[in-house]
């Protein structure tokens, strides 16, 4: 099984979490879930805009690259976080319902990232 797989699996597996889709930095599909129905071409698309435009201020500012970036609306949170598994890098787009402990969901992704990274 690939490491991607393995990092979805373990995504979906946190009770309430709702959508997840890995895109390369090219803004390919890697591999996603969905509970919805969506074009994936065009998801994958504005979570690599939304994460290279965020990058990009950022970096005006500090010259880190944020390491994951938050996005909460009334009714989800949403997490775009870069990771690289054998120096290929990839982002990580996962949603959930408001609600969900948002500092124990963290932890339990970078520890899934930290494995595969």
């Amino acid at each position: 099984m690939l490491a991607t797989d393995l990092i979805l699996q373990k995504i979906q597996s946190i009770n309430g979490i709702k959508n997840s889709i890995i895109v390369g930095r090219d803004g390919l599909i890697i591999d996603s879930f969905f509970y919805e129905t969506v074009d994936k071409d065009l998801f994958s698309a504005h979570v690599l805009s939304i994460f290279s435009q965020i990058t990009k201020q950022a970096k005006r500012f500090n010259p880190n690259v944020p390491k994951i970036i938050i996005i909460e609306t009334d009714e989800i949170v949403a997490f775009i976080i870069e990771i690289k598994i054998s120096d290929e890098g990839m982002i990580i787009y996962t949603e959930f319902k408001v609600g969900l402990d948002i500092i124990n969901t963290i932890d339990i992704l970078k520890e899934t990232f930290k494995t595969f990274a």
